[in-house]
């Protein structure tokens, strides 16, 4: 439950904070959305990797021309088939470099809104997915912050948490 979840992050920053930071962001924001929104075949995919600590998810929102305010993402995604193309850019993202699976947000109906924002299952290994640099940072070391690119990243429509414009929501 959330109490013992936010006594976990507490015990373990008691030792380390850049451990208990990569730890909360994975839980909440790599596991979370996908336990949440997520279909029968997405949870078998993915949470019994990551739950076990043989995978390692992240949150992929922020971006360099609109920050973490959800309502202005940029990255576009565009059907073909069967399949969305992301393109598009995120800053700041805990664990993003390093992590298995990425949720990240993308416009599939820019005139929409927020109402035009989807979450997507990105996998480390798709094509056209590209880790950037990591930020230096003053503390929390441990713990890694790095831009992410998607240049025509194909993923199958399948990879969608959820429904098409429910992104915002999640």
């Amino acid at each position: 439950d959330t109490l013992s979840y936010a006594i976990a992050v507490e015990e373990i920053a008691r030792a380390c904070g850049s451990t208990a930071l990569i730890y909360a962001a994975h839980i909440s924001l790599g596991c979370g959305p996908i336990y949440y929104f997520g279909n029968e075949e997405q949870k078998q995919k993915w949470l019994p990797r990551l739950c076990s600590g043989q995978g390692l998810g992240a949150f992929g929102l922020t971006e360099p021309e609109a920050g973490s305010d959800a309502g202005s993402t940029r990255t576009i995604a565009t059907r073909e088939g069967e399949s969305y193309i992301l393109n598009g850019s995120k800053m700041w993202i805990t664990s993003g470099a390093i992590a298995d699976v990425v949720i990240a947000t993308a416009k599939t109906d820019p005139a929409a809104g927020t109402r035009g924002i989807s979450c997507f299952l990105v996998d480390k290994d798709t094509p056209g997915f590209i880790p950037g640099k990591n930020e230096p940072k003053m503390g929390l070391k441990g713990s890694v912050t790095s831009a992410l690119s998607f240049e025509n990243c194909r993923v199958p429509a399948s990879a969608m948490l959820g429904k098409e414009g429910e992104g915002f929501k999640q």
